[in-house]
């Protein structure tokens, strides 16, 4: 996945410039998106707090500039807490956001494949905060179906360059 995005920088005439300008709002959209999720947990004052500590994490500012994953993956990361969150406090989580989970959840793990456990913790949090009903364990199993569903298309392409089936890596 991320290949694809650095992709389109390569034909402009100052790509790795502007490649850099994205990442570094992608790392804007990180604190952005903490404290929303802060706001969603917590109150304002926090998640003030919380997006101020995002924005100048150093490690993140660090990273930010550099043509790696870290800013992208917390962006994601922080994008599925957020709609986690948003699935504790609601009385019925529609399917539409089972699916926006599974969406999320498998954009993490395209960029760093070692989330995968995170995502199994994340999906037992829910289902036991929710009380192990069964529209929380199905909505889950549509989530994760969602997640295999979108590694599909990167196990093929590894059956038919490697030989082998390889999901993640």
């Amino acid at each position: 996945l991320y290949p694809s995005l650095l992709a389109p920088f390569t034909a402009l005439p100052h790509g790795i410039i502007v490649a850099k300008v994205t990442h570094w709002l992608i790392g804007a959209a990180a604190a952005v998106l903490t404290a929303g999720l802060a706001a969603t947990l917590f109150d304002r004052r926090v998640a003030l707090l919380a997006g101020v500590g995002v924005a100048l994490d150093p490690f993140l500012v660090f990273f930010s500039s550099l043509l790696l994953t870290e800013a992208r993956f917390l962006c994601a990361i922080v994008a599925l807490w957020g709609v986690l969150a948003a699935s504790l406090r609601s009385d019925r989580i529609p399917l539409a956001r089972w699916l926006l989970i599974g969406a999320t959840g498998a954009l993490c793990l395209y960029l760093r494949e070692s989330s995968l456990g995170l995502l199994l913790v994340a999906a037992a949090f829910v289902i036991s905060c929710r009380g192990f009903d069964a529209r929380s364990v199905s909505g889950a199993i549509v989530a994760a179906l969602c997640v295999v569903a979108s590694l599909v298309p990167w196990a093929l392409r590894n059956r038919q360059v490697t030989g082998e089936w390889r999901w993640l890596t």
